[in-house]
């Protein structure tokens, strides 16, 4: 199987569970990232948002300045 992208994973949420086993019986694999767990830096969350095409909920606090 080929990592076609990054799943945010909580093992404990039925959810990131069942979206888990989809992605796996379609025969895709994901990169999986256990937010959790693992400290998430503002920096990465502007990337995330960058890749989404959204802006950060604070920017436009700093645009109304």
């Amino acid at each position: 199987m080929k990592n076609q992208g990054r799943l945010w994973h909580n093992p404990r949420c039925g959810k990131s569970g069942e979206t888990l086993a989809l992605l796996r019986e379609q025969g895709m694999e994901s990169e999986l990232f256990a937010y959790l767990q693992t400290s998430l830096t503002v920096e990465r969350l502007k990337q995330v948002l960058r890749a989404l095409g959204l802006e950060p909920p604070w920017a436009a606090l700093q645009k109304r300045s």
